[in-house]
């Protein structure tokens, strides 16, 4: 097994054991493990996206502790000792990561469209919706900040705009043409919905740079 492969398997134990430990209590193992499986480069980017939110000591003990900072995970002497810090303080600090990581609206954003259920109760949910829509929109402007890898080319063909993008998060294309005198946008990108919220994150930037150096 190549350290590639290995990476990606000890990323994913990683996130497993951090997600189970935080929603174990409300969604079986099982159903964790396979969406942790499925989807840990987005799990990854937006658990990254809310620990750079929350920020300070709080967050980099709890990076530690599981192992989302790209080492192996800590136990609390060590933390301890590479932060300088008490015991009784790396505990508050990773208890108050996860109190945060806990809440309702955090959780349903960080779990969104990976097939985890936190919560169905109309009731609970649409008072947070707003909260949940922002903490999503957050997770787009955190991924497109933090591509390092993004591409993108235009084309004009038989006067229509081909706009296509790539990066280490995914792909996508937007084919932009008029018909009775309106303007038309067709998107084809990857079926996660967050990466069409990326995609057309994007496009609203491609489009305002464009207008700019016109």
């Amino acid at each position: 097994m190549d350290e590639y492969v290995m990476n990606i398997a000890t990323l994913i134990s990683n996130l497993s054991k951090c997600f189970c430990e935080l929603y174990g209590e409300k969604v079986d193992r099982e159903i964790l493990d396979k969406a942790v499986c499925s989807h840990y480069k987005v799990l990854r980017t937006r658990m990254e996206a809310l620990l750079a939110r929350l920020g300070g000591d709080a967050a980099t003990a709890f990076a530690m502790r599981y192992g989302l900072n790209g080492d192996d995970p800590k136990s609390i002497a060590q933390i301890c000792e590479q932060c300088d810090q008490s015991r009784e303080q790396v505990r508050q600090d990773i208890e108050k990561t996860t109190t945060y990581l806990r809440r309702t609206a955090v959780a349903m954003a960080l779990l969104a469209y990976t097939d985890i259920e936190i919560e169905d109760d109309p009731d609970v949910f649409l008072p947070l919706r707003d909260e949940i829509e922002e903490l999503l929109d957050y997770f787009v402007a955190y991924r497109f900040d933090n591509e390092t890898d993004l591409k993108v080319d235009i084309d004009h063909i038989e006067g229509d705009l081909y706009v296509q993008w790539s990066g280490k998060i995914g792909f996508g294309e937007w084919h932009l043409y008029t018909k009775n005198g309106n303007v038309f946008i067709d998107s084809e990108c990857l079926d996660s919905p967050n990466d069409r919220r990326f995609s057309a994150a994007l496009l609203k930037a491609v489009l305002a740079k464009a207008i700019s150096d016109d």
